[in-house]
């Protein structure tokens, strides 16, 4: 009776400050479509489609997890709740317009009250709002849950960007790195035929892949085999269609994952509780290929005690090649007021005369061979001398390359008792990428006038493509098995928690149909019409057999990398102040990885032991009643890290929270971080090769002895960052929220691997890897230095990076009875600073603004989103934009400024189940389609990346992207 009283007296309080609030929402209906589930899930569901929040407590985990349901149609609030609440003993009461009170009934006189089942694994629930509301002598609390599925991503106090489920199905994206593009914390677009082995890595802040740790399910994800060099994890292994979010948090801050977080972290949280089986289709195709086929499986199973889900995905991605495009089918761009980037590699090809005082017809050192002949074999006269055939070779390359991957995705959580919950997930993908190229290159041939397609009476060399052989291509096999098992529980009141991981993935990297010079040489050298090759003339130089017996054979490199990580974490509450309780975590970790380039070699490995701690103090509270502190929080936290092969580092981490009004929140974190090198850069065997070089001070190009590999003695990566943000959320303006986040983030000792061109054009910096032979006398006399003998290539620590900016967000939502449902999203970065020192010696140079071959950082970037509900019907619009920056040729301003960009992205969907509901077929059958780049953006020619003719890292050629789903849900 007392708390009744108290809770009468509470509500009758809020009902006379908010006199209009059960007026103003108990006539208006929403259109709501809430399956039978959970009651804490349908209420987030509710509160998700009506934008008016509940304060719950639960009494027990059986009863949040009361089945409810199903609510589908037109309802008000009122309605909606009645019918949700009905299998339960709890009622419901306004507070204020956008508030409700969700209260535990008295229970009726005698009754007795049944046993409470066993609890079972919560579902994940998203934070409902705080309500000071007493009821049956309990605080309804905000609703916290984990950022990740077992362990919190967001360690301190950093921002985190959820892109659930909802914002997957309505962005377009098929895969997890076009997701990433409506994020501009992701500055580089990298279409999806930029690097030749199908990867897709995150960059946050601009920074390298292996600068973002990614997780799967909180548990780090090892650097995937094909991507061994870059010691990242690929993105498009994982099939969207498993995933039910992925959350990036901003900072440079983790003690529990790993201090290598520089650029942040990407947390993907797979589908582990699907409630009704279904079936998706997709299609979705560019203007002249690149078409994409996509099919998902997903079903699930769950009781009050144990709960298990499966996604079963196939993809397959036709390739679209550069001759569908201008820009790449002619790469002459003295149209665009450049310079012609055609290649003397050409079909057909060209000849050169190779003996001093000897000339080809005409007295020209070097012709052309025609395109057409009037015989099999081209006579002197018909070559065209002091003329050089040219042609694009990208039109043979891929935009967007051959891809094919299936894959099954497995999780299950279980009740093993009322404190033990186990938990585990398991991802087998097998994946093949083929990168088609151009027809063999023949870079050199020596034709004897032996050869019976000789005309010219002297030997010359022949320059060209091997007209009639299959292209050259490059390809990757890769299989990856990836499982992990956890158990988390109770003990005296404390979080514990123990998990284990395991990785293993076998790639194949194969390079196959290119020219073996020394086969070459011998077929050229037959005088046998029929065992030798016509490189002289314009149609296909042999018989297919004979075009195969120049090939070299398949150039086979096997990848081995398998990880594994145990982990374990103790949380719990230390000591309570006047403010609040100081909490703790304290963690261990033991992590193996091993990689193995090939059989030969052996494999090469490493260990890490570490520990961390963190711990939260809360200074501040609202019973402490000092103005302008209405909270107060700060957490110290660190890892220490030993590596086997690398030595010991600590990394310590801050943060703080203020409060100082009810709807206004300050933050700031403060944090030390670094990456080793990796097994790659450590350990890859040296390799010495002979290359054609263009050597700018002697003004000519010959071969030279270059060598790549790793370094033993490299050092780690350091970087420091920290962060100061406001959040702006107004109780009495729901659900709009406001935030700012200022940023800096300052790496030191990066490590890098020179090129060749840019290890000769600074050569004075880099003296001690450049080797020069003793001058000739002739050199002597005219002023040249030696030629090059070898340029070492291998992995080295130099460079910084600082770069620092402001991240801007808001968001509103709101309904109208006419028109449905809207939200609204705004979300922008300004870049203020990326001073890169890219070479020893010389000063940091500013890349905002500026185009640059290892990606441009645009001064900012902004992306506005509107997405509209109105019952069976719905609609989304995603608009990205890119500001105009100026060009850059051989890394230097050419005075071209490449315009802006803005891109359209346009969904729209129907739910045939919703609108027909009287039809048991069409239940659960949804209808979407739309277009990636709807206007049709092409990117701005651009001289930053040289043939490329454009800025890749901020423009696709595919151009605009239909596309078509269908899904079934039974």
């Amino acid at each position: 009776m007392a708390r009744s009283i108290v809770l009468v007296a509470v509500l009758a309080c809020l009902a006379w400050i908010f006199p209009d609030a059960q007026a103003q929402d108990s006539s208006q209906k929403y259109p709501l479509n809430i399956p039978r589930q959970s009651l804490t899930s349908a209420l987030q569901q509710l509160s998700d489609q009506t934008h008016v929040y509940y304060g719950y407590s639960p009494e027990s985990t059986a009863e949040e997890q009361i089945q409810v349901g199903p609510v589908v149609g037109e309802y008000t609030i009122e309605q909606a709740l009645t019918e949700l609440l009905r299998p339960t003993h709890l009622t419901f009461s306004w507070i204020n317009s956008k508030n409700i009170a969700i209260v535990r009934a008295p229970p009726p006189p005698k009754a007795a009250a049944p046993l409470p089942k066993p609890p079972r694994a919560p579902r994940r629930a998203r934070a409902a709002p705080a309500l000071e509301v007493q009821t049956a002598g309990k605080v309804l609390e905000e609703v916290t849950t984990s950022a990740s599925k077992l362990r919190k991503v967001d360690v301190l106090s950093a921002p985190v960007v959820v892109l659930d489920r909802k914002a997957i199905e309505h962005s377009g994206a098929t895969s997890i790195m076009q997701l990433l593009h409506f994020i501009p914390q992701q500055p580089f677009l990298r279409p999806d035929g930029f690097r030749s082995n199908g990867a897709q890595y995150a960059e946050l802040r601009g920074l390298e892949p292996a600068m973002t740790l990614v997780l799967i399910n909180g548990h780090r994800a090892f650097g995937s085999a094909g991507s061994f060099a870059t010691n990242a994890f690929d993105l498009n292994q994982l099939p969207l269609s498993a995933v039910d979010r992925v959350e990036v948090q901003l900072d440079s801050i983790s003690v529990r994952h790993g201090a290598d977080a520089i650029g942040g972290i990407i947390n993907i949280v797979l589908r582990d509780d699907i409630e009704h089986p279904s079936i998706e289709a997709h299609f979705g195709t560019a203007a002249g290929g690149g078409e994409e086929h996509q099919a998902s499986i997903s079903a699930g199973l769950g009781n009050e005690d144990a709960r298990a889900a499966l996604v079963l995905d196939y993809r397959d991605v036709a390739p679209l090649f550069g001759v569908e495009r201008d820009l790449w089918r002619n790469q002459d761009y003295t149209r665009f007021g450049s310079i012609d980037q055609r290649s003397t590699l050409s079909s057909p090809g060209n000849v050169f005369a190779v003996i001093p005082g000897l000339t080809l017809p005409g007295g020209a050192p070097f012709a052309a061979i025609p395109e057409h002949t009037d015989g099999a074999i081209t006579e002197p006269d018909e070559f065209l001398p002091f003329q050089l055939n040219r042609e694009s070779l990208l039109q043979y390359f891929p935009i967007v390359a051959a891809d094919r991957r299936a894959s099954a995705v497995a999780s299950a959580q279980a009740n093993l008792t009322p404190d033990l919950i186990a938990a585990a997930d398991l991802m087998v993908v097998d994946r093949h990428v083929v990168f088609s190229t151009l027809p063999p290159v023949v870079a050199g041939a020596l034709v004897l006038p032996t050869n019976p397609y000789n005309r010219l009476g002297q030997p010359v060399l022949v320059i060209g493509l091997l007209n009639g052989a299959d292209p050259s291509q490059a390809s990757v096999d890769a299989s990856l098995i990836r499982g992990s098992g956890s158990l988390r529980g109770k003990l005296q009141g404390w979080d514990w928690e123990l998990s284990l991981l395991r990785s293993e993935e076998d790639a194949e990297l194969r390079i196959e149909n290119t020219v073996d010079d020394d086969r070459l040489a011998q077929v050229l050298a037959s005088p046998d019409p029929q065992r030798t090759l016509n490189l002289l003339g314009p149609g296909p130089a042999g018989s297919p057999e004979l075009l195969a017996s120049v090939l070299a054979p398949p150039d086979i490199t096997d990848i081995a990398l398998d990880g594994t990580q145990l982990t374990g974490v103790v949380s719990g509450r230390l000591f309570a102040l006047p403010a609040g309780d100081v909490t703790t975590v304290l963690g261990a970790e033991w992590r193996k990885e091993t990689l193995e380039f090939d059989s030969l070699l052996g494999a090469f490995g490493r260990e890490v032991g570490a520990g961390f701690a963190e711990l939260r103090v809360p200074l501040l509270g609202e019973q402490t009643q000092i103005p302008a502190a209405r909270q107060l929080t700060v957490t110290a936290a660190g890892r220490f890290d030993r590596f086997t092969d690398f030595g010991e580092i600590f990394s310590p981490q801050y943060g703080v929270v203020w409060s100082p009004l009810r709807d206004v929140a300050i933050r700031g974190t403060y944090a030390r971080s670094f990456r080793p090198p990796s097994l790659y850069e450590l350990y890859l065997p040296h390799l010495s090769v002979q290359q054609l070089i263009a050597d700018p001070r002697r003004g000519e190009s010959y071969l030279a002895m270059q060598v790549t590999g790793g370094t033993s003695d490299l050092d780690a990566t350091r970087a420091e960052s920290y962060t100061a943000g406001i959040e702006f959320t107004p109780e009495t303006f729901k659900p709009l929220t406001l935030a700012a986040t200022y940023w800096h983030v300052a790496m030191d000792k990066r490590i890098t691997a020179l090129t060749s061109t840019f290890a000769l054009l600074h050569e004075s910096d880099v003296a001690d890897r450049v080797v020069r032979g003793e001058p000739t006398g002739a050199d002597l006399a005219a002023g040249l230095p030696g030629r090059v003998l070898t340029i070492d290539l291998t992995r080295m620590n130099f460079g910084s990076l600082t770069t620092s900016g402001i991240d801007l967000g808001a968001g509103y939502a709101f309904d109208t009875l006419a028109a449905g449902h809207f939200a609204a999203d705004l979300k922008g970065t300004w870049i203020d600073r990326y001073d890169a020192l890219d070479l020893p010696g010389q000063a940091p140079t500013d890349r905002v603004n500026v185009a640059n071959s290892f990606g441009t950082i645009a001064q900012w970037r902004a992306i506005a989103s509107l997405d509209w509900q109105r019952g069976a019907l719905g609609a989304a619009t995603y608009v990205r934009y890119i500001p105009s920056y100026d060009d850059t040729n051989a890394g230097v301003r050419n005075g071209r400024t490449i315009p802006s960009q803005t891109f359209l992205d346009l969904q729209f969907s129907l739910d045939l189940g919703q609108l027909l509901e009287g039809s048991a077929l069409l239940r659960g059958l949804k209808f979407t389609g739309g277009a990636i780049n709807a206007l049709n953006q092409e990117p701005h020619f651009a001289e930053v990346n040289g043939i490329q003719g454009y800025d890749t890292s901020q423009g696709d050629l595919k151009g605009r992207f239909w596309y078509l789903r269908l899904g079934k849900t039974f």
